[in-house]
């Protein structure tokens, strides 16, 4: 059975298809790169898996479930989380009140307002270890306003971690990042696709070849390709649709 099955979805806005009858189903296993150029409809697709947008037609299966419009709380208690390119933290909270905020709510404690997580130890170990997985522990008591670009990124990460996944979606990590940085997160995706399913959505042509296992190419909202990196590369669709530009 595959990962997601996904059968000739649309969404329109107005009469542009920024998501136009793709049908492809995707594998449990391996890190899967979704690219294109600007308007090939990467970020639509990306939201309709995750519940911020629901489809005009077509269907969306994860794991043999139907999760076709659900909402992304929804989408969450299936084992899919995701990252955003544009970070959004609880800037006047520490990186670790960040993650146990997550923690908290999927240990089930928000649902009594009279238990803090700053008093709570199994929320606490248990947000110190996912820090640790993604070796940001250093920085557990600095204010998330105060980490750098880099580390704020990989905090959004843990926080979208915090739900236990079986799938996690990644918009654009490496936007904005030194090279160092881009590095750092490399190694750290790896890490992570050992032990889930990793999707992402990336300009970082040296990044999406490097890592992917498989490729989406999309284009005017369509699938042009999907295949290895070498397949992609070696695709004469795709060479003519970007020819005298790199792919992106």
């Amino acid at each position: 059975m595959a990962l997601f099955s996904i059968q000739n979805l649309v969404k329109k806005f107005g009469a542009f298809a920024a998501t136009n009858d793709v049908s492809c189903e995707i594998e449990e296993e391996g890190i899967l790169s979704i690219i294109g150029p600007n308007g090939a409809g990467k970020t639509t697709f990306f939201n309709l898996l995750t519940g911020l947008l629901a489809p005009d037609s077509g269907t969306i299966h994860y794991r043999g479930k139907n999760i076709t419009g659900l909402k992304p709380y929804q989408i969450i208690h299936h084992g899919i989380s995701r990252s955003f390119q544009i970070v959004r933290l609880f800037e006047e909270m520490t990186v670790l009140e960040n993650v146990s905020v997550g923690v908290q709510h999927k240990l089930g404690f928000m649902n009594n307002p009279f238990r803090s997580f700053k008093r709570n130890k199994v929320v606490t170990d248990t947000a110190m270890a996912l820090l640790e997985r993604v070796e940001l522990a250093d920085k557990a008591h600095s204010p998330a306003a105060s980490i750098p670009h880099g580390d704020r990124k990989i905090l959004d990460l843990a926080v979208a971690m915090t739900a236990e996944p079986g799938t996690l979606l990644l918009d654009e990590p490496m936007a904005g990042l030194s090279k160092a940085e881009r590095l750092r997160i490399t190694a750290l995706i790896r890490k992570l696709s050992k032990s889930m399913k990793i999707i992402i959505v990336e300009h970082d042509m040296d990044l999406v070849f490097g890592i992917s296992d498989r490729i989406i190419v999309l284009h005017h909202g369509a699938i042009l390709a999907m295949g290895s990196p070498n397949e992609i590369t070696a695709n004469k669709e795709v060479q003519s649709a970007y020819l005298g530009h790199e792919v992106q």
